[in-house]
């Protein structure tokens, strides 16, 4: 699974078969979603791979990666174990075969996106908001 998170707290998710589908991840996160000026990743290397590169330079993002050994410093890291923890406890409270796990990760996304929160970036607003275009 692909997370993308923006500074305002939304999160997307996109399920991949292996590692490798990081560019088509990507692709449809841009689509959905949009363009971010930034895309801010560790020093993984399906994640800083040529394609990438090449896609986010098409777009106009610019792709920052992070210092080996930071994981701390991305924002992504926090939410991937609120996401993950998230996911377990529904799956366990609900007795959902583990094969359906995806669809609990983009539940629990929707959820995220949707709960407002008292963060001052996002004004009173859910973080759905933030990211939705009139």
């Amino acid at each position: 699974m692909q997370l993308f998170v923006t500074d305002k707290g939304f999160v997307y998710v996109v399920a991949m078969r292996s590692k490798g589908d990081v560019p088509l991840a990507l692709k449809v996160f841009a689509k959905e979603i949009g363009a971010p000026d930034a895309i801010i990743c560790d020093a993984a290397g399906e994640q800083t791979s040529h394609e990438v590169k090449r896609f986010c330079q098409q777009m106009g993002t610019t792709l920052r990666v992070l210092e080996e050994g930071t994981p701390w410093v991305n924002r992504a890291e926090l939410y991937i174990g609120l996401i993950k923890e998230a996911v377990r406890k529904d799956m366990k409270d609900s007795n959902c075969p583990l094969a359906f796990w995806d669809y609990c990760a983009e539940r629990r996304a929707r959820i995220n996106n949707l709960t407002a929160r008292n963060l001052f970036q996002l004004d009173g607003r859910n973080a759905h908001f933030s990211v939705v275009k009139n």
